[in-house]
């Protein structure tokens, strides 16, 4: 992955530029948004045969990464192209 989230994380000029919000607005952000992506993905298969968790893992392991990724496309608007070459993924997985 090109964009190294941690190291993003300690410059807050760097991450206003990248997300658009400060390092302290991200870390307040952030449980926010694990919170909701957990009760949202609880919702939408309330009758689950195996435990949240079960399958491939995704190559966005931490919730920072993936907030991460969120902002970028939010503040950048870039193609999938790049969104795929930035996180070293597929454009068809972005």
């Amino acid at each position: 992955m090109l964009i190294k989230t941690q190291k993003l994380l300690k410059s807050n000029r760097m991450c206003v530029a990248m997300t658009g919000l400060s390092v302290v607005e991200f870390n307040r952000l952030l449980p926010a948004f694990k919170q909701a992506a957990l009760g949202y993905r609880s919702e939408l298969t309330p009758k689950r045969k195996r435990k949240i968790g079960g399958g491939r893992s995704g190559k966005l392991p931490s919730w920072e990464d993936k907030l991460v990724f969120i902002l970028v496309y939010l503040k950048h608007y870039p193609t999938y192209d790049l969104m795929g070459f930035l996180f070293d993924r597929d454009r068809t997985k972005c």
